[in-house]
């Protein structure tokens, strides 16, 4: 058995922070550059499906789009269960009238039912576009790898405003609400 003393312990801790450290500037940078450009959404190499009785007049004369790219990995049932929710619920009716909700879902062949039946199922109010060919993330290569950058809010130029789920907890609601009225 190796035993280690205070100076083997001491080092590997510093090398743990200097790792660390170097990651998070890393993940900071990519950030930033996801950021700093404007997305680009190419619907003409998506399907669009209307999952609402009335979508266009859910999304025209809208500043801001709530964007969600969701991977072909993810539980599509799930994410549409919990933004269908969020459409409907009365207390986002004051940002579900300034803002157009998007969804981008990467689909296979084998997926692609599945994912239908789900957005019959969920009645989504949205805009809903099928990535069968990856065209979203080929055209926006810096898109975060971690799920908690695939929602992003962008105004009428493209540009990210918030990055993140603006629902997930009061602060990014709060966020939202003073992005969105500063337009009005």
């Amino acid at each position: 058995m190796i035993k280690y003393n205070k100076l083997h312990l001491g080092l590997f801790c510093v090398l743990t922070i200097i790792c660390i450290s170097c990651e998070s500037n890393i993940l900071d940078k990519n950030i930033k550059d996801f950021v700093s450009t404007p997305i680009q959404i190419p619907i003409d190499k998506m399907e669009h499906k209307i999952c609402s009785l009335f979508p266009d007049t859910v999304q025209t004369g809208k500043h801001y789009r709530i964007v969600n790219y969701i991977e072909n990995q993810q539980c599509t049932d799930c994410v549409m269960s919990y933004y269908s929710n969020i459409e409907n619920d009365k207390q986002y009716a004051d940002i579900m009238k300034c803002v157009s909700m998007v969804y981008i879902i990467e689909v296979d062949s084998f997926t692609k039912e599945g994912v239908c039946a789900d957005l019959i199922k969920e009645r989504i109010k949205g805009q809903v576009y099928l990535d069968t060919c990856s065209s979203f993330i080929t055209l926006n290569p810096k898109v975060a790898e971690s799920r908690l950058f695939h929602t992003f809010v962008l105004n009428d130029s493209n540009k990210i405003v918030l990055l993140g789920d603006p629902f997930k907890n009061e602060q990014m609601v709060r966020l939202l609400r003073e992005r969105i009225t500063n337009v009005r």
